[in-house]
C-alpha cells in the first residue's frame, strides 16, 4: 500500500467523522431550540401539552390588593395549552393552597384571575378555577394572576407565606 492511499483513507475517515459530528450537533440544537429554556413543560400526555411561558416560578401580586388593582397590577403567569390529539379535549385548571398548619392562608382571601374571569379561591369546588374544551390541533393561552384580597387580609396573614400549586388536568 502506498502512502498516498493511506493518507486518502485517513482523510475520508476524518471527513466522515466530522460530518457525523456536525449532524449530531445540528440535531441536538434543533431539539433544544424547539423546547426553549424559558418554557417549562408542566404536562405532556397523549392529548395535552401545557407550557409555562417565561419564568418557571409562580408569580404573585404585591399583596394585599383590591380586585381591580390586583387584576391590573399582578404579574401574569402565561400558560399555553396545546391539544395534540385529533379530537376535542376537555381540561381543568386546579389551584390549591399547599401551606400547612398556622402558616396557611384562608381560601376566601386568595383571588385568582384567569384571562378576564376573577374569583375567590373559596368560591370554587375542589380548587377547579377554570374548565374549557380545546379543539383538535389548537391551543389556548391562559393569563393567570394571583393576589390576596385587600378587604379580607388580617395583620397575621401578612406574615404568612402564600404557597400555591397550579395543576392542569385532562378530563
Amino acid at each position: 500500500m502506498s502512502i498516498s492511499t493511506v493518507v486518502n483513507k485517513r482523510i475520508k475517515v476524518f471527513v466522515l467523522s466530522l460530518l457525523v459530528i456536525v449532524i449530531a450537533v445540528s440535531g441536538t440544537y434543533f431539539v433544544f431550540s424547539k423546547n426553549s429554556v424559558n418554557e417549562g413543560v408542566l404536562l405532556n400526555n397523549k392529548n395535552l401539552k401545557v407550557i409555562l411561558k417565561g419564568d418557571k416560578t409562580l408569580k404573585f401580586g404585591e399583596y394585599p390588593m383590591s380586585f381591580q388593582q390586583g387584576y391590573e397590577e399582578s404579574p401574569s403567569n402565561i400558560y399555553k395549552i396545546v391539544n395534540k390529539s385529533k379530537f376535542s379535549t376537555d381540561y381543568q385548571v386546579i389551584v390549591t393552597e399547599t401551606s400547612r398548619g398556622l402558616d396557611k392562608i384562608d381560601l376566601n382571601k386568595i383571588v385568582v384571575a384567569i384571562n378576564e374571569d376573577v374569583k375567590l379561591l373559596s368560591d370554587v369546588l375542589n380548587g377547579i378555577v377554570y374548565e374549557s374544551t380545546i379543539n383538535s390541533k389548537k391551543e389556548d393561552i391562559l393569563d393567570i394572576k394571583i393576589w390576596l384580597n385587600k378587604d379580607k387580609v388580617t395583620e397575621a396573614d401578612k406574615n404568612r407565606n402564600l404557597n400555591l400549586k397550579i395543576e392542569f388536568k385532562e378530563i
